[in-house]
Protein backbone atom coordinates (compact mmCIF):
# COMPACT_ATOMS: atom_id res chain seq x y z
CA UNK A 1 0.00 0.00 0.00
CA UNK A 2 2.84 2.39 0.88
CA UNK A 3 4.46 1.70 -2.46
CA UNK A 4 1.19 2.46 -4.23
CA UNK A 5 0.79 5.76 -2.37
CA UNK A 6 4.37 6.83 -3.18
CA UNK A 7 3.88 5.98 -6.84
CA UNK A 8 0.63 7.92 -6.96
CA UNK A 9 2.30 10.95 -5.36
CA UNK A 10 5.19 10.82 -7.83
CA UNK A 11 2.79 10.60 -10.77
CA UNK A 12 0.76 13.55 -9.44
CA UNK A 13 3.91 15.65 -8.91
CA UNK A 14 5.19 14.95 -12.43
CA UNK A 15 1.78 15.72 -13.91
CA UNK A 16 1.66 19.08 -12.14
CA UNK A 17 4.96 20.06 -13.79
CA UNK A 18 3.69 19.54 -17.35
CA UNK A 19 3.38 22.94 -19.05
CA UNK A 20 0.03 24.00 -20.34
CA UNK A 21 -0.04 24.59 -24.12
CA UNK A 22 0.48 28.23 -25.06
CA UNK A 23 -2.64 29.78 -26.52
CA UNK A 24 -1.84 32.04 -29.51
CA UNK A 25 -2.93 35.64 -29.34
CA UNK A 26 -6.23 36.21 -31.17
CA UNK A 27 -4.78 38.80 -33.57
CA UNK A 28 -1.70 40.83 -34.55
CA UNK A 29 -2.60 43.84 -32.40
CA UNK A 30 -2.87 41.68 -29.30
CA UNK A 31 0.35 39.80 -30.12
CA UNK A 32 2.28 43.07 -30.44
CA UNK A 33 1.01 44.41 -27.12
CA UNK A 34 4.25 42.96 -25.76
CA UNK A 35 7.62 43.61 -27.50
CA UNK A 36 7.87 41.02 -30.27
CA UNK A 37 11.11 40.04 -31.97
CA UNK A 38 11.04 40.12 -35.76
CA UNK A 39 13.74 38.32 -37.74
CA UNK A 40 14.78 39.77 -41.10
CA UNK A 41 14.44 37.56 -44.18
CA UNK A 42 17.69 37.48 -46.14
CA UNK A 43 16.05 36.10 -49.26
CA UNK A 44 13.37 38.76 -49.75
CA UNK A 45 15.03 41.84 -48.22
CA UNK A 46 17.10 44.12 -50.42
CA UNK A 47 18.84 47.46 -50.61
CA UNK A 48 20.85 49.71 -52.89
CA UNK A 49 23.00 52.83 -52.79
CA UNK A 50 24.84 54.86 -55.45
CA UNK A 51 28.63 55.07 -55.02
CA UNK A 52 30.45 57.97 -56.70
CA UNK A 53 33.86 59.63 -56.76
CA UNK A 54 34.92 63.08 -57.88
CA UNK A 55 37.04 63.17 -61.07
CA UNK A 56 38.27 65.86 -63.45
CA UNK A 57 35.15 65.16 -65.49
CA UNK A 58 32.81 65.41 -62.49
CA UNK A 59 31.15 62.74 -60.38
CA UNK A 60 31.41 59.17 -61.69
CA UNK A 61 30.20 55.89 -60.26
CA UNK A 62 27.33 53.47 -60.26
CA UNK A 63 24.71 51.60 -58.22
CA UNK A 64 25.74 49.17 -55.47
CA UNK A 65 23.47 46.30 -54.42
CA UNK A 66 23.10 45.74 -50.67
CA UNK A 67 22.56 42.12 -49.58
CA UNK A 68 21.24 41.42 -46.08
CA UNK A 69 23.21 38.83 -44.10
CA UNK A 70 21.31 39.04 -40.80
CA UNK A 71 19.06 41.32 -38.81
CA UNK A 72 16.20 41.75 -36.39
CA UNK A 73 14.18 44.33 -34.44
CA UNK A 74 11.39 44.60 -31.87
CA UNK A 75 7.86 45.73 -32.70
CA UNK A 76 5.32 46.88 -30.11
CA UNK A 77 1.80 48.32 -30.22
CA UNK A 78 0.60 50.40 -27.28
CA UNK A 79 -2.93 50.68 -25.90
CA UNK A 80 -3.73 53.51 -28.34
CA UNK A 81 -2.73 51.36 -31.33
CA UNK A 82 0.51 53.27 -31.95
CA UNK A 83 3.41 51.26 -33.37
CA UNK A 84 6.95 51.42 -31.98
CA UNK A 85 10.12 49.85 -33.37
CA UNK A 86 13.24 49.26 -31.29
CA UNK A 87 16.67 47.59 -31.31
CA UNK A 88 16.98 47.46 -35.09
CA UNK A 89 20.10 45.68 -36.35
CA UNK A 90 20.84 45.08 -40.02
CA UNK A 91 24.06 43.29 -41.02
CA UNK A 92 25.07 43.29 -44.68
CA UNK A 93 27.23 40.95 -46.71
CA UNK A 94 30.50 42.49 -48.02
CA UNK A 95 29.66 45.04 -50.71
CA UNK A 96 31.70 45.32 -53.89
CA UNK A 97 32.20 48.94 -54.96
CA UNK A 98 32.34 49.59 -58.73
CA UNK A 99 35.95 49.85 -59.94
CA UNK A 100 35.08 53.23 -61.45
CA UNK A 101 34.81 54.74 -57.96
CA UNK A 102 38.46 54.22 -56.88
CA UNK A 103 39.95 52.94 -60.15
CA UNK A 104 40.85 49.75 -58.31
CA UNK A 105 38.98 46.89 -56.57
CA UNK A 106 37.24 48.03 -53.39
CA UNK A 107 34.83 46.46 -50.92
CA UNK A 108 32.76 47.65 -47.96
CA UNK A 109 33.01 45.20 -45.06
CA UNK A 110 31.44 44.70 -41.60
CA UNK A 111 28.55 46.93 -42.67
CA UNK A 112 25.86 47.38 -40.04
CA UNK A 113 22.88 49.73 -39.70
CA UNK A 114 21.28 50.27 -36.30
CA UNK A 115 18.90 52.74 -34.72
CA UNK A 116 20.72 55.86 -33.51
CA UNK A 117 17.94 56.12 -30.92
CA UNK A 118 14.63 54.41 -30.32
CA UNK A 119 11.93 55.96 -32.52
CA UNK A 120 8.89 57.28 -30.69
CA UNK A 121 5.62 55.39 -31.02
CA UNK A 122 3.87 56.43 -34.23
CA UNK A 123 0.18 56.56 -35.07
CA UNK A 124 -0.85 53.51 -37.08
CA UNK A 125 -3.82 52.96 -39.37
CA UNK A 126 -5.54 49.66 -38.55
CA UNK A 127 -7.84 48.30 -41.25
CA UNK A 128 -8.60 45.53 -38.76
CA UNK A 129 -6.83 43.90 -35.80
CA UNK A 130 -4.54 41.96 -38.17
CA UNK A 131 -3.34 44.71 -40.56
CA UNK A 132 -1.81 48.12 -39.97
CA UNK A 133 0.43 50.70 -41.63
CA UNK A 134 2.56 53.45 -40.11
CA UNK A 135 5.25 55.90 -41.23
CA UNK A 136 7.71 56.60 -38.41
CA UNK A 137 10.82 58.72 -38.95
CA UNK A 138 14.00 56.85 -38.10
CA UNK A 139 17.64 57.85 -37.63
CA UNK A 140 20.27 55.21 -38.40
CA UNK A 141 23.92 54.81 -37.48
CA UNK A 142 26.21 53.18 -40.02
CA UNK A 143 29.33 51.29 -38.93
CA UNK A 144 31.65 49.76 -41.53
CA UNK A 145 35.15 49.40 -42.91
CA UNK A 146 36.48 49.77 -46.43
CA UNK A 147 39.05 47.60 -48.20
CA UNK A 148 40.81 49.09 -51.23
CA UNK A 149 43.13 46.86 -53.22
CA UNK A 150 43.11 44.39 -50.31
CA UNK A 151 44.00 46.94 -47.59
CA UNK A 152 41.18 47.33 -45.02
CA UNK A 153 40.52 50.44 -42.95
CA UNK A 154 37.72 50.91 -40.39
CA UNK A 155 35.57 53.99 -40.91
CA UNK A 156 34.05 55.97 -38.10
CA UNK A 157 30.37 55.57 -37.26
CA UNK A 158 28.25 57.66 -39.61
CA UNK A 159 25.01 59.27 -38.43
CA UNK A 160 22.69 59.05 -41.42
CA UNK A 161 20.01 61.68 -42.03
CA UNK A 162 16.63 60.89 -40.49
CA UNK A 163 14.26 59.34 -42.99
CA UNK A 164 10.62 58.24 -43.08
CA UNK A 165 9.99 54.50 -43.32
CA UNK A 166 6.76 52.91 -44.49
CA UNK A 167 5.90 50.04 -42.13
CA UNK A 168 3.29 47.36 -42.71
CA UNK A 169 2.39 44.68 -40.16
CA UNK A 170 0.06 41.81 -40.99
CA UNK A 171 -0.69 38.18 -40.22
CA UNK A 172 -2.55 36.76 -37.24
CA UNK A 173 -1.94 36.13 -33.56
CA UNK A 174 0.23 33.10 -34.26
CA UNK A 175 2.36 34.66 -37.00
CA UNK A 176 3.23 38.30 -37.63
CA UNK A 177 4.98 39.66 -40.74
CA UNK A 178 6.41 43.15 -41.17
CA UNK A 179 7.78 45.10 -44.13
CA UNK A 180 9.89 48.26 -43.82
CA UNK A 181 10.52 50.43 -46.89
CA UNK A 182 12.89 53.39 -46.55
CA UNK A 183 14.54 55.79 -48.99
CA UNK A 184 17.03 58.55 -48.25
CA UNK A 185 17.55 60.88 -51.20
CA UNK A 186 20.78 62.73 -51.83
CA UNK A 187 24.12 62.27 -50.10
CA UNK A 188 24.10 59.62 -47.38
CA UNK A 189 27.85 59.77 -46.71
CA UNK A 190 30.72 61.80 -48.13
CA UNK A 191 34.49 61.53 -47.69
CA UNK A 192 36.67 64.62 -48.14
CA UNK A 193 34.55 65.75 -51.06
CA UNK A 194 36.07 62.96 -53.14
CA UNK A 195 33.83 59.96 -52.47
CA UNK A 196 30.08 59.99 -51.95
CA UNK A 197 27.28 57.48 -51.36
CA UNK A 198 23.83 58.66 -52.43
CA UNK A 199 20.19 57.56 -52.51
CA UNK A 200 19.96 54.75 -49.99
CA UNK A 201 17.00 52.41 -50.47
CA UNK A 202 16.01 49.59 -48.12
CA UNK A 203 13.21 47.03 -48.39
CA UNK A 204 13.18 44.86 -45.25
CA UNK A 205 10.93 41.83 -44.82
CA UNK A 206 10.73 40.28 -41.35
CA UNK A 207 8.57 37.85 -39.41
CA UNK A 208 8.18 36.24 -36.01
CA UNK A 209 9.54 32.76 -35.27
CA UNK A 210 6.46 30.60 -34.83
Amino acid sequence: MRTLLVSSFAFTACSSQVSEPITPAPDVRTRLAAPTRMLVSQGTSSGSVTAKRQTQDGWQGGPVVLQLADGDFNATVNADGQLALADLRLDFAPIDVPDSVFNKPAQLQNVRLAFANAPAATAAKWSDADYATATPTIALDLSWSIAIAGSAMPLGTQHLPAMPVDVTVSGDGAHVAATLVAHASGAVWTWAGLVEFDDLTLVIDAATID
